[in-house]
């Protein structure tokens, strides 16, 4: 019983975290300059390891319960719902560490792992490049505005698009390497000294994918990529050349009336087909059209894809 009642408080901690880390990341993904979502999401670093804390032991008992206890755990009738979880937690406790380390873990996850995190994620959303302007001027454009620029059907514009982000991420090169090295080798040596053999083990388990079907994904891909280079092939010939520039890969292709879809019927487009799959999910975006909660607005500050 004392099982049952952690888990189902746990379950409900949790879901209240994911909410909270959800609206966080929006609020500083907006305005990465937003002083208060940035104070918000240190402070909430801080309840994330705490809440680790908690989930440490657990995964321990569970690592080395026996399987007759594991399995009574099961048929709990509160618990039914969650066999699926349980089960997920008990194969990952597996890759643990011994309990005092993994808390250790937590801890230094805070300065480590999401310091680098943040600064990287706080660099892209400051970043704006500037592309050349008519008669020697110039004009400057924030980073998250660089992908949907480049399915501009100017060849000149993607190609200044591209150049100018270039210089922008080369002025910030030796910072941003530094952020992605630190995270990389974070995460490298927390999986050796977990026992996790390959770098794409823990992605796998995350995904519910076993290692065998990723290598097969990736080999039927190797065995026939003649495929989309055909297409490739075919795109730099209509857009009246013998290869694509790596801005050229989002570019529209010339038609003839190519159509400019408003934003009443891009909305209504995703509506209808959300209706045809899940019509909850359709119920949810159109509620979210009409609470506001969906950020659109290119401005200077919002991180890339925000």
């Amino acid at each position: 019983p004392a099982w049952r009642e952690l888990l189902v408080d746990l379950e409900e901690a949790s879901a209240r975290m994911g909410h909270l880390v959800t609206y966080v990341c929006c609020r500083r993904s907006e305005d990465t300059a937003d002083e208060e979502a940035g104070q918000a999401g240190a402070r909430l670093d801080l309840l994330q390891a705490a809440f680790r804390q908690v989930e440490v032991p657990l995964e321990a008992s569970l690592k080395v319960a026996s399987q007759a206890d594991f399995a009574a755990l099961l048929e709990e009738p509160a618990l039914q719902s969650a066999s699926w979880f349980l089960q997920r937690m008990r194969q990952r406790a597996r890759f643990t560490m011994e309990a005092s380390l993994e808390s250790l873990a937590a801890d230094l996850e805070v300065t480590g792992f999401q310091s680098w995190e943040r600064l990287y994620e706080t660099l892209a959303g400051q970043l704006e490049f500037e592309i050349p302007g008519p008669e020697g001027t110039s004009r400057r454009f924030p980073m998250s505005l660089k992908v949907s620029m480049l399915e501009d059907p100017d060849p000149e514009v993607r190609r200044a698009v591209l150049e100018g982000s270039n210089r922008a991420w080369s002025q910030v090169g030796d910072v941003a390497a530094a952020c992605l090295n630190c995270v990389a080798g974070h995460r490298l040596t927390l999986q050796a000294r977990r026992g996790i053999r390959h770098f794409l083990d823990e992605a796998a388990f995350d995904s519910v994918l076993e290692r065998r079907t990723l290598d097969s994904l990736l080999e039927a891909i190797r065995s026939r990529w003649e495929v989309p280079r055909r297409y490739l092939h075919c795109k730099a010939r209509l857009l009246g050349g013998e290869t694509l520039g790596f801005e050229d890969l989002s570019a529209p292709l010339p038609l003839p009336e190519p159509e400019r879809v408003s934003w009443q019927a891009g909305c209504a487009r995703i509506l209808q087909a959300f209706s045809g799959f899940d019509p909850e999910m359709a119920d949810f975006a159109q509620m979210a059209l009409e609470q506001g909660w969906v950020e659109s607005e290119p401005r200077p500050g919002k991180a890339p894809g925000g």
